[in-house]
This record gives structure tokens, C-alpha cells and sequence, in this order.
């Protein structure tokens, strides 16, 4: 048996194995992109109090979304929200999506 012969079944399963990874990994770089649930969702919810995690709210059934809002909803603008519906009920509109890390509503415009 030839060196050839030898390393051929060992070269074989190292590229293999090492396709395995590239492809494991290129999916990995992906898992965490949200992912669109349901477009037009309403929820009810309550405002959770501030956190350092940013606007959330959470239903009667212990479902937490983050509130993604527009880029014309400025700082300000958020912190006064949260500071007048903080531990109260509102409706939100808006598409939900789900990543690695959670639940989340975007939303066009905060409830009023």
C-alpha cells in the first residue's frame, strides 16, 4: 500500500469534517437574525418598569416583548413614554419577530 493509498482515507475525512464546521459556522452567523412571526400583530400588554434592556412589555400571559420603535422616536421620546405608561396596559401594533435572545414588536408609533 502506497503513502497515497494510506493518507487518502484520512484526507478524506478531514476535508469532511472541516466542511462540516464552515457550514456549521456560516449558519451559526445567522442563527441570531430575527426571524419575522406574524405581520400586523395587536398585542395587550402591560409597560415593564425601565431596565437597562430598553422598552419592553409584557402580556397576561407572561409573554415579554421588546418594542422596537422608528428612528424618529428619539431618546427623550422613549423615556417619556416609559415614564408615563410604566406598569400600565396599552394596545401595540405593530410586526413581531424572534431571534436568539427574545420576542420583539416594531412598532410605526408608541401608544398614545
Amino acid at each position: 500500500m502506497t503513502t497515497h493509498e494510506k493518507l487518502a482515507p484520512i484526507i478524506r475525512t478531514a476535508v469532511f469534517a472541516a466542511a462540516v464546521l464552515f457550514f456549521a459556522a456560516a449558519g451559526a452567523v445567522h442563527a441570531g437574525d430575527p426571524v419575522l412571526l406574524e405581520k400586523g400583530a395587536v398585542i395587550a400588554a402591560v409597560i415593564d418598569e425601565e431596565d437597562f434592556d430598553g422598552l419592553a412589555a409584557t402580556t397576561s400571559s407572561g409573554t415579554t416583548y421588546f418594542i422596537w420603535t422608528p428612528p424618529s422616536v428619539d431618546y427623550e421620546q422613549l423615556a417619556a413614554f416609559q415614564r408615563k405608561y410604566a406598569k400600565k396596559p396599552v394596545i401595540l401594533k405593530g410586526d413581531v419577530y424572534k431571534d436568539d435572545r427574545g420576542l420583539y414588536i416594531a412598532v410605526d408609533i408608541l401608544p398614545e
